[in-house]
């Protein structure tokens, strides 16, 4: 019963993913981890307005397929590699989302300027040098250049957001996305001012200890 309530988790996340814009079409994967050795992750090319339960595929951290007949997100070995390298990881989320991915492209890190990147990210976005997607060498410079943060570029190619939880992962994936807009529309207006590190590192950590319902 737990697994099919976490494979919903990924089927509602994804279609807000569709919804918010973050990619098109059955590009862009989800993940949850169950009991750190369980992976439940969406199955490669499948729609997700018709996708079913079911068709959420569940491995364990090598790989292995334990649940499910379809086969799992080419990106697989990259959320995997994100899970074996950061125990506090219980989500990840891959995105398209266009401003995002046009810094991608051009190799340029998102810099803070909104509080919420400072609370949700906890810094900014670096790149990731282009590596080929569902590669074990795109997984390795995943998890380097996440370093302790909440979301990453992948060189000409799209984000990477992880979190506590599905719902944290998607939000990181938002903050991203909307870091990536207002940055490019204050740039076009003037020079941004981008938030001091001590002051990213003070609202990561009341994100962390104090933000929401716990």
């Amino acid at each position: 019963m737990l697994m099919l309530d976490i494979r919903k988790k990924i089927i509602e996340a994804a279609r807000k993913m569709l919804k918010y814009g973050l990619t098109t079409g059955t590009w862009g994967n989800l993940s949850i981890r169950h009991n750190e050795i369980l992976v439940a992750i969406t199955p490669s090319g499948v729609d997700y307005e018709t996708m079913i339960p079911e068709d959420v595929v569940i491995v364990d951290l090598t790989g292995k397929v334990i649940d499910g007949t379809l086969k799992p997100s080419s990106e697989m070995p990259m959320h995997l590699a994100i899970y074996q390298a950061r125990s506090d990881v219980q989500a990840v989320v891959h995105t398209h989302s266009p401003y995002a991915s046009a810094f991608a492209i051009l190799g340029k890190e998102i810099p803070v300027v909104l509080a919420e990147m400072g609370s949700v990210v906890g810094g900014s976005v670096l790149v990731t040098p282009y590596c080929r997607p569902g590669t074990a060498e795109l997984g390795k410079d995943v998890v380097r250049c996440l370093r302790d943060r909440a979301g990453v570029l992948l060189g000409n190619h799209g984000v990477v957001a992880i979190g506590r939880n599905i719902e944290e992962a998607l939000t990181a994936a938002q903050v991203v996305e909307d870091g990536a807009r207002i940055y490019q529309m204050a740039a076009v207006i003037g020079e941004p001012r981008l938030l001091p590190e001590e002051e990213v590192s003070v609202l990561r950590e009341q994100y962390i200890k104090h933000y929401g319902q716990k």
